[in-house]
């Protein structure tokens, strides 16, 4: 199931970027998924330039309501704009957007703002996109699981329906493999991830970022079991 909107909306959170831009938080309704008893929370960023909608699951409404915020969390603290120091909540004090992050990567967090590690840059540039080229997208999970989510996606192209100039598109590899690139099988079922040159996410990584980023959670898990048996 692939959300379209949050539905009804419940809470918002207005955030400024330093050119005063604003980035809006918005967080739905928690509502039981269609075949299960357990419920789902869906939440939406506008103004990063991935606006994709994304939900939480939980056990019940509070709990999926719990793990959004943390993935809200995770989706801001790993953004370009606040990795440079130009996301700002007013109320925040030191880098603080006001959502907490899962234990597994708080070190991402307002608290380790200094840790020039933690921050160094993440993603690719769009200039290093290659057409056919495999990319993956690597969400931090918010709810004490070990390692994160990864989606593998193909980058088809810039403006590949030719409708749409400056939007860069990636399409899913199960599809394209299936099926083959977008638009020239446009039916079935078809995944798209679409964005702008200097709206990327900056959780797309090639197979080394990936691979990094795995190293890094082993390396948290490895420090979590040392001090739990000293």
């Amino acid at each position: 199931m692939k959300l379209t909107d949050v539905g009804t909306v419940i809470a918002t959170r207005e955030l400024k970027l330093s050119s005063g831009k604003p980035v809006t938080v918005l967080i739905g309704k928690p509502e039981r998924f269609p075949d299960s008893p357990d419920y789902c929370c869906p939440y939406q960023i506008l103004g990063l330039g991935f606006e994709r909608v994304k939900r939480a699951g939980g056990v019940d409404a509070v709990q999926a309501m719990e793990f959004a915020h943390k993935m809200i969390g995770a989706d801001l603290y790993t953004s370009k704009e606040y990795r440079a120091g130009e996301l700002h909540w007013a109320a925040g004090r030191k880098g603080d957007l006001g959502f907490p992050l899962a234990d597994s990567i708080a070190d991402l967090g307002p608290k380790h703002l200094d840790d020039c590690d933690a921050l160094s840059p993440l993603g690719v540039p769009a200039s290093e996109l290659e057409p056919g080229g495999n990319y993956f997208i690597v969400t931090h999970m918010p709810n004490g699981l070990p390692w994160p989510n990864v989606e593998s996606l193909v980058y088809l192209g810039e403006n590949v329906t030719g409708e749409d100039p400056g939007k860069l598109l990636f399409q899913d590899i199960g599809s394209y493999c299936e099926l083959g690139p977008y638009p020239n099988n446009a039916s079935g079922n078809i995944y798209l991830v679409a964005t702008e040159r200097d709206t990327l996410p900056p959780n797309l990584f090639e197979l080394k970022g990936v691979i990094d980023q795995l190293n890094r959670y082993a390396a948290r898990q490895a420090r979590a079991a040392a001090k739990k048996n000293r």
